[in-house]
C-alpha cells in the first residue's frame, strides 16, 4: 500500500516503522474510515498481542556485546 505522498513503502519507513506493522495499521485505518469499528478494532487487539510478544521474546534474548 502506497504512503500519504504516494510513494510505495519500503521494508521500513523513515521512522523505522516494520512494513508489515505499517500495512496491519493502514487496513485498521481504512476499516475505521469504512464504519467497520469492529473489524479495525479486533486487527488491533491482534497487532498488540504480537507486539507484546515480540517486546517479551526481545527482553528475555542477552544482549550480543
Amino acid at each position: 500500500m502506497d504512503d500519504i505522498l504516494g510513494r510505495p513503502r519500503t521494508a521500513s519507513d523513515d521512522a523505522g516503522v516494520p512494513r508489515h506493522l505499517a500495512d496491519a495499521l493502514d487496513r485498521s485505518a481504512d476499516d475505521l474510515r469504512h464504519g467497520r469499528v469492529e473489524d479495525a478494532r479486533a486487527a488491533l487487539a491482534r497487532l498488540e498481542r504480537r507486539l507484546d510478544d515480540h517486546l517479551a521474546r526481545k527482553r528475555a534474548t542477552p544482549a550480543e556485546g
